[in-house]
This record gives C-alpha cells, structure tokens and sequence, in this order.
C-alpha cells in the first residue's frame, strides 16, 4: 500500500505521496476535559497535490480572510527524487481547487525545504518562507511573496540565517511580518507587508538554549506583539518569549514545562481571554534527549500564559501514553475557544493518520 499525505482543515499534515484536503467538525465538551471526540467530516477527502512524486510532505497552509480561500505549500520531489521544490495550490472555501499546482521556489543546486505561510489581510497577499540548502545560503530562510491567486509571485529574497524549523506570523497593527527559524539558536526577523526586511535578524533564543527545536509563533492582536516559543538545547525544556512589534525581547524567557519536548510547542493566542494557550507532548517517563526519537509513550498538555508572560494554573493533560510522538497544533476561532489538534499515528505507517481534537 503506498503512503499517502493528507492535509486537514486543522491543518495537522501527514507524509506521504499525494496531498488532501479534508474538513472537519469537532463537538465541544467542557473546559480541561481530556476526552477524544465525536466530529463529522464534511465532503469527501480532496487531492491537492496533482501529478506523481514519490515524497510530498511538511504541508503549511493560511486562509485568505477575505475572500475565504487557503494556500497550502509543501515540499515536492516530482521534478528530482533527491532535491525538492516548495509547491503551492489554491483551495476554496469549497475545497475546489483554484488552478493548478504552481512551484514556488525551484531546486536548484541542493534543494528547498520546510515551507511556513501567512497571510497579509492589508496588502491581501501571502508570504511563504522556507529553508534552503543551495550553495551560498544552505540551512538558510529564504521568503517570497504571493498574490492572492497565487499566480503572481515577487522574487525570492533572502530573510535570515536561521532557516530550520520555520515559523511565520503577520501583525496587521504593524503590517510586517515576524519569522524566526533555528540555527546554533533561534533567530528572528521582521519584514515588512512589501517584502522587505527590517533592521538585522535578532537571537529570540540565544545558543546553546536556543539550539533544540524552533517551535511556533502567536500574534497577540490585542497588544500587536508575538509570543514565541523552543525546546532548550541544552535539557529539551520548553520555554516561551515574548517579542515586540519592534522585534525587542521583553522580559525574561519563560519557563513552561522542565520535562524533554520534541518539537517546541505550538501556541495560539485568545483575544476574547487575553492569554495565550501552548500544546506541547513530552515523553512518558525518563528520557535520555539521545533517545528521544525512539522512546514510545507520549503525553500530551496545554498550558495557559498571560498575555504579559506568566503561568496560568497548572499545566493540563490533553491526552496520554499516546505510542508515537503526536505532532500537536493548535488554533483560536472567532466563535471558539483555542483548540488543541493533535494525531497519534506513527509518522511511518501506510495507511493516513487520524486527527484529534478538543476544545477548552
């Protein structure tokens, strides 16, 4: 059986050779309650991805606000096995597809890789940033913009030096952009609604802390200023920054759980509460940070912070002994509470990877 990708409404990706889209409904249950629920899907999976390839994974997608469509983006190997491309479609609100596959960013010498998307509400355009390995800028980030349609693309340009793990968020107070991605540490960098960068690129996690994963970026709309967070290098721990619209840090890094974390966390900010919600899994039972790869048994937590960076309570568990690591995303809706999504099937098996939810 071949491996398939599928691309959820949630946005939670799976790997594989052809890209979908699915949507999905979840129903609410009461606050902090840890429960798998009971969601309807809405239509039939859609393919995305057009053509053969034997590697189509790492899916990034944003909505257009205004006009209800989303671009996803993704790594494609159809044009060489080894060396990828950065490939983008249009999907309507509908889940048609809005002409066809369009490559973003070409090969060249090494290949592209990692692929994060925003969208700009006030110049309604995307910016799609990636990570590239061609001679000159390898493990670098390189962005591009993109019209609405996805039929008008500005040239590539170069963003920052840190090109692992890419995160990206649009402040519409500010109409700029802030990206980090990971090199000895996490490095940011703002550019403005035009495409351009602003000032010099700036640790938001300095090395060795910052050196473990990059994690996720939340705009908080209320003040115009990010929270970012990254798994410590040294001991796997997650922790958080707030960043200003400036690109300043403010305070100090805040500490959101000492147990090992794989990925960095996602976080997704409440306007309604004015606190920020991180999901984040972290391995049942000791681990070594050599191991953590191949150490099954996964739990998976929320935690709340205040808008000015504190704790809220306790941590809360999500879901537990989950066999492989769950890749967890998380979301805020106008007429919801932040939404925790996540999936536990193994990144390997053949057949697609179910998608959880909850809300709290």
């Amino acid at each position: 059986m071949r491996r398939q990708m599928k691309l959820f409404r949630s946005f939670q990706p799976c790997l594989g050779m052809t890209l979908f889209v699915a949507l999905w409904i979840a129903m609410a249950f009461a606050p902090a309650q840890a429960a798998r629920l009971t969601w309807g899907r809405i239509g039939d999976n859609i393919e995305v991805s057009t053509g053969f390839a034997t590697y189509r994974g790492l899916p990034s997608a944003a909505a257009d606000t205004t006009r209800g469509n989303y671009l996803v983006v993704w790594e494609d190997n159809s044009r060489d096995y080894f060396n990828h491309d950065i490939v983008g479609q249009v999907v309507s609100l509908h889940g048609s597809l809005v002409n066809d596959n369009y490559l973003i960013a070409a090969m060249e010498l090494s290949g592209q890789h990692d692929p994060a998307v925003a969208w700009n509400e006030n110049d309604a355009e995307y910016l799609v940033v990636w990570r590239t390995r061609d001679e000159g800028f390898a493990n670098q980030m390189l962005g591009r913009r993109l019209g609405r349609g996805g039929t008008q693309l500005w040239p590539i340009f170069p963003i920052s030096t840190g090109g692992y793990e890419p995160a990206v968020v649009y402040n519409l107070i500010a109409n700029q952009f802030l990206v980090t991605g990971r090199s000895t540490g996490v490095l940011g960098r703002r550019v403005v609604g035009g495409g351009e960068t602003i000032g010099e690129e700036f640790w938001v996690f300095d090395p060795p802390n910052g050196s473990g994963f990059n994690g996720d970026l939340a705009l908080d709309s209320n003040a115009g200023r990010y929270m970012a967070t990254a798994a410590n290098g040294v001991n796997w721990a997650l922790e958080a920054q707030l960043v200003s619209a400036g690109g300043t840090l403010l305070g100090e890094v805040i500490g959101i759980d000492p147990s090992p974390s794989n990925d960095g966390g996602r976080v997704a900010f409440d306007p309604v509460k004015d606190r920020h919600l991180v999901v984040y899994a972290t391995v049942s039972g000791p681990v070594l940070a050599s191991d953590r790869d191949i150490i099954r048994g996964w739990d998976l937590w929320g935690q709340y912070v205040s808008s000015q960076g504190a704790l809220i309570g306790g941590k809360f568990l999500i879901d537990n002994m989950l066999e492989h690591f769950p890749m967890p995303a998380v979301a805020y809706g106008q007429s919801v509470f932040p939404c925790p999504r996540w999936h536990t099937a193994s990144r390997w098996e053949d057949s697609w990877w179910p998608i959880w939810m909850a809300t709290q």
